[in-house]
């Protein structure tokens, strides 16, 4: 049974931390119900912690309405994204799955193709990463709502 992984932010912000301080991207496949979840539970932390800005990465163009990502390719070609940044998704999309990387001011951490999940990646970078059944059972609600 595949179990939806919920993201918690236990703590985000560092001291005097203004807005912008912490960059999160995080790579995703929008037709990926785990995925999609774990991205909602990213937005609502980064939304409440204020420092942080989320960018949401879909390996998938166009990107279905509803969700605030935007294509991983647009980002690469809009020059956005620094060289590291630029090289860390390039190699991320050779991959399949999701990609968490969370660039704070003082190092990175980023998922990677040598064994770094993005539960380790998360648990580095201060970002813990638990299921819950409410996390389970409200997407769950949300599937059935549009049959």
């Amino acid at each position: 049974m595949a179990l939806v992984a919920g993201v918690l932010v236990q703590d985000l912000r560092p001291a005097a931390a203004s807005p912008g301080d912490i960059r999160v991207l995080y790579l995703f496949a929008p037709s990926s119900p785990e995925q999609v979840s774990r991205f909602g539970q990213l937005e609502r932390r980064a939304r409440s912690a204020g420092s942080v800005e989320l960018i949401g990465l879909s390996r998938e163009e166009p990107v279905p309405e509803g969700i605030g990502a935007i294509s991983a390719m647009h980002y690469l070609a809009s020059g956005a994204a620094d060289a590291a940044s630029r090289r860390w998704i390039a190699e991320r999309l050779r991959e399949r799955g999701d990609a968490l990387r969370v660039e704070r001011p003082e190092t990175v951490y980023a998922s990677d193709g040598e064994g770094r999940s993005i539960e380790a990646t998360a648990a580095r970078a201060g970002v813990a990463l638990v299921t819950t059944d409410i996390d389970f059972s409200t997407w769950g609600k949300v599937k059935d709502l549009f049959r």
